[in-house]
């Protein structure tokens, strides 16, 4: 607030799905009662393969997605990441579905509750924008993956079809190079790159979102810093607790 700084999406990501469900419910009542509305990210954490993994991510992800919690998703399979995108499509599309017959926003500013549900209500948000991407509001739920590789990338555009479409991509700031960001920005993805190195992220200039990995309480003392910087481009932060 002090760095007047809100293009924000809030992350509360974990392994344990029971963990991750609170922790998005706990942060929803907790932004509703300051009046803030600012978009959520849902994810679990390392779900797992095979079956394991769709059920987990199924679990955490859609419980939430129920309950009108959530603006963009990313499944977490410990397998070729082009296979993430189905189940993702799958989970937010029923509610996409939801979205575009009818208007199911919360109207009223800072009134969502999850409690005591007996009808789909999606939480109000910000509406933000990251590169050519709305999120939030009355945008459908964003489905997000992660490139390994730029080896990756092609089976990720062999896996764009017209019923299943991811819109944005994560990438380790070791796959970042300008070439290869204006080639994914080329096929209108947004771009989001992962570093717990302020001034890496800050370099990464045709980047739509930084996600800065705090790995220790010292780590916060930089962040002032990358936030004014990050603000004076017009880019977006995204925090990650490690």
């Amino acid at each position: 607030a002090k760095l007047n700084y809100h293009d924000l999406i809030l992350s509360m990501k974990a392994s344990n799905t029971q963990v991750m469900v609170a922790a998005y419910r706990l942060l929803a009542k907790r932004l509703a009662d300051e009046s803030m509305d600012y978009p959520f990210h849902l994810g679990v954490t390392e779900a797992g393969d095979g079956e394991d993994g769709r059920i987990k991510s199924a679990i955490g992800i859609g419980t939430l997605l129920e309950e009108g919690i959530g603006d963009t998703i990313r499944v977490s399979l410990t397998e070729d990441s082009v296979h993430e995108i189905p189940v993702a499509y799958m989970l937010a599309s029923p509610y996409n579905h939801l979205l575009a017959l009818n208007n199911f926003v919360n109207k009223k500013h800072g009134s969502f509750s999850y409690e005591s549900k007996l009808s789909y209500e999606r939480r109000k948000v910000l509406n933000t924008q990251i590169g050519t991407m709305q999120v939030g509001n009355k945008e459908p739920i964003r489905v997000w993956s992660r490139l390994n590789s730029q080896q990756d990338f092609q089976s990720f555009l062999k896996a764009q079809t017209v019923d299943i479409r991811f819109e944005g991509i994560e990438i380790p700031h070791e796959l970042y190079d300008d070439d290869f960001a204006k080639e994914l920005k080329a096929q209108n993805f947004a771009l989001s790159v992962i570093s717990d190195n302020p001034s890496i992220l800050v370099e990464c200039e045709l980047a739509d979102k930084r996600v800065y990995i705090v790995r220790s309480t010292a780590d916060l003392e930089v962040l002032p810093g990358i936030v004014k910087i990050l603000k004076d481009q017009n880019a977006h932060l995204e925090l990650c607790l490690d």
